[in-house]
């Protein structure tokens, strides 16, 4: 169990310190988000964010762009046009300040007045019949004019001065004619422009609308497509982020779930053997060491005893050694001790004589007969 143990021990370590990085990762995702503006929503609710395609702001950067462009080429257009007139007013101010140049429009209008004031005069004169309400109309078209004849006699000098004056002021008055067919074309063009731009910016504002739409379902005030693509690309990223952690994370837990469960393993195998169970803060790590501490105690306990034994035997050897030793001994005191009466027999001693005694009695017998030989 606990070289089982040992496999899972580098695992435990390697669980704790991805889960930690894990955390920290999370952290800096989750701070990462708190910078972005616009959403104020948590980091588990960035991965349902309805964030529009990027070809949807694509689209609407490309429109709007070009939306933009096209009110401010009109704008251009509006105050260049403004600018222009402004200056075909101010020659056509200059010319009337030198002298009013009469107009094609001018001697018209003089001619229909003079007709008017001739039918008057020939009504009266070939008929006897006079329009008060039409002469007095016709008198007070001109102030120094008292009289029917002597206005239509105005009538006529003016209608002449203005036709003398056309011809001699021929340049001055093409000149104004085209100022003021200017002026009138460059005023149609603004009114168009004008049209134009507003019909632009009403355009601009239905793109805006659209845009903001687009952005509803994610509860965000969206800023211009190009600003949103930066913050779309930032959000997705931390999202994608936190996707990849959880997967980690997933894979991590389940290693540890593993890990635990041979904790609990380890754990139960000590129990069986008297020790204490496991802690909450006991790692796989400190449960090994303890393990390898008791191990360690046994092994020692183990080799003890196999030395007692070891001793034991050898006792036991010597034992029965000495006690076949003995027993040889024993074999060979009996036959000596036969061998030994039969000595002692022709001496006349007595089977339980000591050998000292025997040696005592033969060394007496020997100085004896050395006395008798003597003696002879």
């Amino acid at each position: 169990a606990v070289e089982r143990a040992k496999e899972y021990a580098t695992l435990e370590k390697q669980c704790k310190s991805e889960l930690l990085e894990i955390q920290n990762s999370e952290k800096g995702l989750r701070s990462k988000l708190a910078q972005r503006s616009l959403w104020s929503g948590s980091l588990q609710e960035v991965e349902s964010l309805a964030i529009p395609p990027s070809e949807t702001i694509d689209r609407f950067e490309k429109v709007m762009g070009e939306a933009e462009v096209e009110i401010n080429r009109l704008r251009s257009a509006v105050s260049d046009t403004e600018e222009e007139l402004i200056k075909i007013r101010g020659s056509i101010e200059s010319l009337r300040l030198e002298q009013e140049v009469p107009t094609e429009e001018d001697l018209v209008n003089a001619r229909k007045l003079r007709h008017e004031g001739w039918g008057l005069v020939k009504k009266a004169w070939q008929e006897g019949k006079q329009d008060s309400e039409a002469i007095a109309h016709f008198v007070e078209s001109f102030q120094s004019g008292s009289s029917l004849a002597e206005a239509y006699e105005i009538s006529v000098k003016q209608a002449d001065e203005i036709g003398d004056r056309l011809r001699r002021e021929a340049d001055r008055v093409a000149t104004k004619a085209k100022l003021l067919g200017d002026e009138q074309a460059k005023r149609a063009l603004l009114d168009r422009l004008k049209g134009e731009l507003n019909e632009a910016h009403e355009k601009l504002k239905r793109l805006r609308l659209e845009w903001a739409e687009q952005w509803k379902r994610s509860g965000v005030t969206p800023l211009s497509p190009r600003e949103m693509r930066a913050w779309s690309q930032d959000v997705i990223g931390i999202a994608e982020g936190l996707s990849k952690l959880r997967e980690r994370k997933t894979k991590v837990e389940a290693q540890w779930i593993d890990t635990d469960r041979q904790r609990q393993v380890l754990s139960e195998c000590l129990q069986s053997l008297g020790e204490a169970s496991l802690s909450d803060k006991e790692s796989l790590s400190d449960l090994i060491k303890r393990a390898n501490r008791i191990i360690k105690t046994q092994e020692k306990l183990k080799a003890n005893k196999e030395k007692l034994l070891t001793e034991k035997k050898a006792q036991q050897n010597n034992l029965e050694d000495a006690r076949s030793k003995a027993k040889r001994l024993e074999t060979d005191l009996k036959s000596w001790k036969r061998e030994w009466k039969k000595c002692l027999s022709p001496l006349g001693l007595s089977a339980d004589t000591e050998p000292v005694e025997a040696k005592a009695f033969l060394e007496d017998l020997k100085e004896l007969f050395d006395k008798l030989k003597e003696a002879e």
